[in-house]
């Protein structure tokens, strides 16, 4: 087994990302079909979409959850539902469920914890696989 550091930190760059580039792409779009009578006009449209741009990375990054993963425990920070931790001693197994969007679910037998799901598209890396390693796979037991 790789030896990692820990703690290590998954935020969902991309998703960040890509908000404040639409928004960009759509100014652009915009000032080239609807070109305005000045450079004047066209500067101050680009300086509202970059701010708009810069605020909506704000305000995503804020809105979605940071796993944190620490040799013994994972930890999900948000500012909308708060912070929640699940020892690794209290995961019983994981599960890999797709929807809409790929999670692993961390089930836990304690009942006063709540299983955690995570979205499988900011922890995709050796070392989360190889700290969910000593967890069993409750899809592949039968």
């Amino acid at each position: 087994m790789t030896k990692h550091s820990y703690p290590r930190i998954y935020r969902p760059t991309f998703i960040r990302a890509i908000l404040p580039t639409l928004i960009i792409f759509w100014i652009v779009v915009v000032d080239i079909k609807f070109p305005p009578d000045d450079k004047f006009n066209l500067v101050c449209g680009i300086a509202v979409g970059l701010v708009m741009a810069v605020g909506l990375f704000k305000i995503s990054g804020s809105a979605l959850p940071t796993i944190t993963l620490f040799d013994d425990k994972i930890v999900e920070d948000s500012q909308i539902t708060g912070r929640r931790e699940l020892r690794k001693q209290d995961i019983c197994g994981y599960k890999v469920v797709s929807c809409k969007y790929t999670v692993i679910e961390l089930f836990t037998n304690n009942t006063q914890l709540r299983a955690m799901a995570v979205n499988k598209c900011y922890v995709n890396d050796s070392a989360f696989w190889d700290w969910l390693d000593g967890i069993p796979n409750l899809v592949s037991k039968k």
